[in-house]
């Protein structure tokens, strides 16, 4: 990651243009970004350094260079017809793979959030996020624009922008900036940002200012014990939601509810969660809205089987590790739990993934209620509040 003051930034078309099916960071060549950094005439020959001293080193001092945004130094004034963004400042983030909830808010907007916080420059009020190339571009266009529009602006008074956006289009052709948006302060580096990577305990930090922005207050939590079971469709999902349903209110004497996040939209996910105190919920990009419950609050994760190892495996625990707020559970599953109807399988992944992908990714689960039970058992015995009914 890097940051600079006096930064003038250039978006053209990403390559390729046309949409992909499965992005990764870097995929798109640098010759879609170009960063002009201007620095005094005075300081040429100063050495511009990478390290991981944001809290030490004066951000402006510091460019990296690499794959995806090369910096050209220029050791001069900025041009008279400089075109100067209104945002004290901004966070170029290269736009993940936004069809999937989780990797919307934990891959593209975590990573904005985490910069601007490591350089001590985060403010909503402040800060411009650029997204390039833009989620259209990057899979399913309709679901990965869609988990932007919710998700900004809860965490950013500023909408975001994209290359062929109101910020950048509305620079004039006739005037020296060449296309160019300047800013003084402009951050790049988000690749090794996302929620894959250690965040220093951010996810709590993160969380606070969505709910803050959906107008909730952070500190609140539930009056008594709620279970929820989270509804997923299609593939990886639970086969026997009733029966869970059922067992579960059975054995607890407490209000359980099975709820599709689908059907929601997020400031009412972020209120619903707010009041459930045991999540349920099969692994995958459905059990983000877990990430929401309350402090103390505690989730329990359906394994999938991974086929190379012959066992059980968990998909989320690498989030959960950085978000101190919850203490999560796993469902082991057993390989006679699962269901897996190939027919159902799309062509393209019959042919491209590998069989412990079409496994993890594909199969369905029955699960075993008594079983399941203890561990919700386990999670209702967390709640450490003495205000809530038990």
């Amino acid at each position: 990651m890097s940051a600079a003051r006096n930064v003038c930034l250039k978006l053209n078309v990403p390559f390729p243009a046309e949409p992909q099916r499965y992005p990764k960071p870097g995929t798109h060549l640098p010759s879609s970004v170009s960063l002009q950094y201007y620095r005094p005439s005075a300081a040429r020959g100063s050495p511009l350094t990478w390290n991981d001293n944001a809290h030490e080193d004066r951000p402006w001092v510091r460019v990296a260079r690499d794959s995806y945004a090369t910096p050209e130094v220029r050791y001069e004034a900025l041009p008279d017809g400089a075109w100067w963004s209104d945002a004290e400042t901004g966070v170029l983030q290269e736009a993940f793979w936004p069809e999937n909830f989780g990797h919307s808010m934990g891959d593209d907007f975590l990573p904005i959030f985490r910069l601007a916080s490591a350089f001590g420059l985060w403010d909503r009020s402040t800060v411009q996020a650029i997204m390039h190339p833009p989620c259209w571009s990057r899979g399913y266009w309709e679901r990965g624009c869609a988990h932007h529009d919710e998700l900004a602006p809860l965490l950013l008074d500023r909408p975001y922008e994209t290359y062929n956006g109101t910020l950048f289009s509305s620079v004039s052709p006739d005037d020296q900036s060449s296309g160019h948006v300047c800013f003084r302060h402009l951050l790049v580096g988000t690749a090794r940002l996302g929620m894959g990577y250690p965040s220093e305990h951010l996810w709590p930090r993160f969380l606070a200012e969505l709910k803050r922005g959906a107008g909730l207050s952070p500190a609140l939590g539930p009056k008594k014990q709620r279970i929820t079971i989270l509804v997923k469709h299609g593939r990886r999902t639970i086969l026997n939601y009733a029966e869970v349903e059922h067992g579960l209110r059975s054995r607890f004497g407490v209000e359980v509810e099975a709820v599709d996040p689908a059907e929601m939209g997020l400031v009412e996910q972020l209120q619903y969660m707010q009041e459930t105190t045991v999540v349920v919920s099969p692994c995958g990009g459905v059990s983000f809205s877990a990430i929401f419950l309350p402090k103390g609050a505690s989730p329990v994760f359906v394994d999938y089987w991974d086929v190379r190892y012959n066992t059980t495996s968990q998909m989320e625990r690498f989030i959960y590790t950085s978000n101190d707020n919850i203490t999560p559970f796993y469902y082991p599953v057993e390989f006679d739990d699962l269901s897996l109807d190939r027919t159902q399988i799309p062509g393209w992944f019959r042919e491209h993934e590998a069989e412990w992908e079409i496994w993890r990714n594909w199969a369905n689960v029955t699960i075993n209620v008594e079983r399941m039970e203890r561990y919700v058992l386990s999670d209702y015995l967390v709640w450490p509040r003495s205000d809530v009914e038990v």
